[in-house]
């Protein structure tokens, strides 16, 4: 399966991923996603259109809701309950 295009990171590579993929093809996205987060872990994302300023805060504010929720809140989207083992992992888990 073809994940997108690696990048050299000193003597690693990391996935990178095209988001705009989303866009066209939102299954083969998730699924490069998934192949790459239940492999490798890690990846690199970009997008070679302009993101609106808009998207890009709503982004970041969404992110910093959710990370500023109590522990026992997001313990509650722990990957622990989940068959798929996706969810929340709190800080030195990995």
């Amino acid at each position: 399966m073809e994940t997108g295009k690696c990048v050299q990171m000193s003597e690693k590579t990391l996935p990178l991923l095209d988001i705009g993929l989303w866009f066209e093809n939102p299954r083969g996205f998730v699924e490069q996603l998934r192949h790459v987060c239940h492999t490798i872990g890690f990846f690199l994302l970009k997008y070679d259109k302009v993101m609106s300023t808009k998207v890009a805060e709503r982004a970041l504010k969404e992110t910093k809701i959710f990370f500023d929720y109590p522990l026992e809140k997001k313990l509650s989207l722990s990957y622990e309950n989940s068959p798929e083992f996706r969810g929340y992992m709190k800080l030195g888990v990995e």
